[in-house]
């Protein structure tokens, strides 16, 4: 997120109030990774007007409207006051200094009911972006002595991604680059691309926030273990854009290190049309399992061994039941059969009782359904262990799970064990998200992926022979 910070006079709920000297406010708005988005201002001359902001009890949101002094105009949703100093002076509330705490804040426009704007186009960048589709080239020659003129291939930063992801958006890159000589000395070149929208017909806001969503988690997924965060959101309202900036204290610069040997995919163009095609239809076919797969795999360190396993069989357990689903036939024969058992059941209570314990269970058991994806998606041959070996692995998983989510029987957990299984399933879970989407398979990271595997495979057999000879 760009920071930065910039003398505004801005109104509280109204635009109309701006154009009153009387509740017309001057002020600072800030712009900051670290401290979040916020306005400070100081004598406030009329603040009846804000009285409820300022209330301890249940403070709603509201909104500001502003301008800053380059003649940006701009809306602050969300917004909450906060360390007010409030004095009462004959009898009227005053204040020498006050702090708007903002949620998001619309630069570029004064919108009202944001909820409801129609959004025609937009763009976004993510953290790695550049580096993910390639870097940008001079020609070799510009660093000889004497040197004077050197070329850049603009055509380079060009790409073809033209994807059509539903009837309604279509998915394109852009690009916009800046060049200049600091102290008459160093260039600056910098050239950054985005993800651009274009929609046949108009969406909300709330919409466009979940496409971003949807690509975000496409890009933690493929570049594992690292912060990615949207760096810059615009959108196009009446022909206006507007830079939306997030109040977030997750934001971090982009200081990981990073190469290309860490993505699982690289951007080619022959390849990522299929790919992101393949990413929006898994996120229609499974739904919140895809919504809750990144923050599983990129675990927090503050998390319970105990909750990340059972964070993770709890989307494998989802994932199955999506892909392995129950014939209407079986539901229909399994259906009868209670209903037949209940016919005979003369009180209620009882009757009840019976519908509630059985309402799901003619879906299949987890330990059949983990076999079954063992099966398919080829994992028993990454650790190249038989049927019989990976029935041994899937009963060790299935009884973790049911240790953890009886707790009255989970007093002889091994956690060294859990945290094996744990790892296993985890990096399971990359194979599984590289077959599905169809990624090449023979790349460093996946390689690695599998090696992982094979490692804590082998501890959890380790661990397993230990338990047996005690």
């Amino acid at each position: 997120m760009k920071e930065f910070e910039s003398d505004i006079f801005f109104s509280f709920y109204s635009q109309e109030n701006l154009f009153d000297s009387d509740k017309r406010l001057s002020g600072k708005l800030y712009v900051s990774n670290s401290n979040n988005i916020q306005i400070k201002f100081i004598n406030l001359a009329n603040p009846l007007e804000i009285l409820s902001a300022f209330s301890n009890q249940k403070p709603k949101p509201f909104t500001v409207y502003g301008q800053t002094s380059d003649g940006k105009r701009f809306t602050a949703n969300q917004c909450y006051m906060n360390n007010g100093n409030i004095n009462f002076t004959q009898g009227s509330l005053s204040t020498q200094r006050g702090e708007v705490s903002i949620g998001t804040l619309f630069l570029g426009e004064w919108l009202n009911d944001i909820d409801d704007i129609q959004i025609n186009e937009g763009r976004v960048r993510f953290s790695y972006f550049e580096l993910w589709l390639g870097s940008f080239k001079i020609n070799e020659n510009y660093t000889e002595k004497g040197k004077e003129k050197f070329s850049v291939d603009l055509d380079q930063f060009n790409t073809n991604l033209n994807v059509e992801i539903d009837n309604n958006t279509i998915l394109k890159t852009s690009r916009s680059w800046q060049q200049k000589v600091e102290l008459n000395k160093t260039l600056i070149f910098n050239v950054q691309q985005y993800l651009s929208y274009e929609f046949n017909n108009a969406i909300s806001f709330q919409e466009y926030n979940k496409l971003n969503f949807k690509l975000q988690n496409f890009f933690r997924t493929i570049l594992p273990n690292k912060d990615i965060f949207i760096e810059e959101r615009y959108i196009t309202v009446s022909e206006k854009e507007v830079e939306i900036y997030s109040s977030n204290k997750h934001y971090s610069s982009e200081v990981n290190n990073v190469s290309l040997i860490d993505f699982l995919y690289l951007y080619n163009e022959d390849t990522i049309q299929d790919i992101l095609l393949n990413w929006f239809n898994l996120q229609n076919d499974y739904g919140r399992i895809f919504d809750l797969l990144t923050p599983i795999l990129d675990e927090k360190p503050f998390m319970y061994l105990e909750h990340g396993f059972l964070n993770i069989i709890q989307w494998y357990e989802g994932f199955c039941r999506i892909k392995y689903p129950t014939s209407h036939e079986e539901i229909v024969a399994f259906d009868s059969k209670i209903a037949n058992i209940v016919s005979q059941i003369s009180d209620n209570e009882d009757k009840q009782f019976i519908n509630d314990i059985t309402q799901y269970s003619y879906e299949a058991p987890l330990n059949k359904q983990l076999k079954r994806l063992f099966n398919d998606f080829a994992l028993k041959e990454i650790v190249n262990i038989n049927s019989s070996k990976s029935d041994s692995l899937i009963f060790y998983i299935s009884k973790n799970r049911n240790k953890l989510t009886h707790p009255t029987q989970a007093n002889d957990i091994n956690f060294e064990q859990l945290i094996y299984l744990k790892e296993i399933l985890k990096y399971f879970t990359y194979v599984i998200l590289v077959k599905t989407l169809k990624l090449e398979e023979n790349t460093y990271k996946i390689q690695k992926i599998k090696a992982n595997i094979q490692h804590y495979y082998a501890q959890f057999i380790e661990n397993k022979t230990k338990e047996s000879e005690v």
